[in-house]
């Protein structure tokens, strides 16, 4: 969690010159933003911790099922990528349309035609540079240099 610049480096280190590197962190908004019910509740017995969470984006694991990870917003992540010797190909959020509505997406998976326009909306839109934090995750493709 304390060491992402040195993970950073690791995977480029065993990329080749040239070489994609594909990576996913969680993202505080869109993680906020999907699990608000449990941010509310948790903010009702400590609105401190909640603020900090939000804050820092480490999230210890007694709050997560025994998983402590850091989120970050895409400014914290496009921060700490363009410390090492590698280039942002793409990025993406995932899942901003679809993760709050569970039943709408299993009903529209079961119409071969809807799924397709909807997936291809959610593809389309996740790039979009405003959603890249609305996703629950953050992914980012990069090329070492």
């Amino acid at each position: 969690m304390d060491r992402a610049d040195d993970a950073v480096s690791e995977l480029l280190r065993v990329t080749r010159s040239g070489g994609p590197v594909l990576l996913s962190v969680m993202s505080k908004v869109g993680a906020t933003r999907t699990f608000l019910p449990g941010v509310l509740a948790l903010g009702r017995q400590d609105p401190a911790f909640v603020e900090n969470v939000i804050a820092t984006g480490v999230l210890p694991g007694q709050h997560n099922n025994g998983h402590a990870m850091t989120m970050y917003s895409w400014a914290e992540l496009k921060a700490l990528l363009a410390r090492h010797p590698c280039e942002l190909v793409v990025a993406s959020a995932t899942n901003h349309l679809t993760t709050s509505h569970p039943e709408t997406v299993l009903a529209a998976s079961q119409e071969p035609e809807l799924w397709r326009r909807l997936l291809r909306r959610e593809l389309r839109l996740c790039a979009e540079p405003g959603i890249l934090d609305g996703g629950t995750h953050i992914l980012a493709a990069l090329r070492r240099l």
